[in-house]
């Protein structure tokens, strides 16, 4: 693939790890965040110690202040922001934006209130002449993990199997690896209820010595759950292989083998 330009919008830990990953593939990587300090630190120190304390990033990653700055000429563009503003930042590139990009997304959640999942917000907020069809870039993975390029394996979901293919050859790499499906509403769900049930399952476990097992226990219970439940929504078997490896990756974490 030829060099692209990518903003990413959101400079959190998974919008910084994942520009780390375009970055390492040789592509013009721009980052947009509205803290200014974060911003200057990102530029001067290449750092983002808010989340990395002990990484530096390549000083060939870009931090901008300007919304309409980083948009200017880019091919695709990445939106990993709070799912709670997704649809702002979503109406702010679309008063900006003059030529049709790759509209990527990598949050994991539904919209506060409506419960809309974000392709649906990215398609209602951003018009059809200046977007592809959405991306959803979503999976197993940990933004400590692949900040330091341990291996990590998601997916690129489109409704448009090209766009989703185009995402994946601008990711993957090495050390990062994306797979591509069509069933946007099973991928993007089973990252939804993921962080519910990992959030859950921290709270009662944090602070007790024998949680780790019970840990284990609730993600395959809450696995197997989210998946019957889920069905309504998306009919495909990427769904429940979604959750599957959901499921396997916190039992990972939380039962680590030795």
């Amino acid at each position: 693939m030829n060099k692209q330009t990518i903003a990413v919008l959101g400079p959190g830990s998974w919008g910084t790890a994942l520009s780390q990953v375009l970055n390492d593939n040789g592509h013009e990587v721009r980052i947009w965040g509205n803290i200014p300090d974060q911003i200057d630190e990102i530029n001067t120190q290449h750092t983002n110690k808010r989340y990395f304390k002990d990484t530096v990033l390549d000083e060939k990653i870009v931090a901008y202040h300007d919304l309409a700055e980083v948009l200017k000429g880019v091919d695709a563009v990445l939106f990993v922001v709070p799912t709670k503003v997704t649809r702002l930042v979503a109406q702010q590139v679309a008063a900006v934006l003059d030529h049709k990009v790759v509209i990527m997304h990598a949050s994991k959640g539904l919209e506060p209130n409506s419960h809309k999942r974000l392709s649906t917000i990215l398609e209602e907020e951003i018009p059809e002449e200046f977007r592809s069809e959405i991306v959803v870039v979503s999976g197993p993975s940990h933004a400590e993990e692949t900040i330091v390029r341990d291996i990590t394996l998601i997916t690129a979901a489109s409704k448009d199997i090209e766009t989703a293919q185009y995402v994946q050859t601008l990711f993957s790499n090495h050390y990062f690896r994306l797979y591509t499906n069509t069933d946007v509403i099973g991928v993007e769900t089973a990252g939804a209820l993921k962080k519910i049930s990992s959030l859950l399952v921290q709270v009662p476990f944090m602070d007790l010595a024998l949680g780790i097992m019970l840990k284990c226990d609730y993600h395959a219970r809450a696995c197997r759950n989210h998946s019957s439940r889920s069905q309504a929504r998306s009919k495909s078997i990427n769904l429940q292989w979604s959750f599957w490896s959901w499921g396997f990756n916190r039992y990972r974490n939380f039962c680590p083998l030795t």
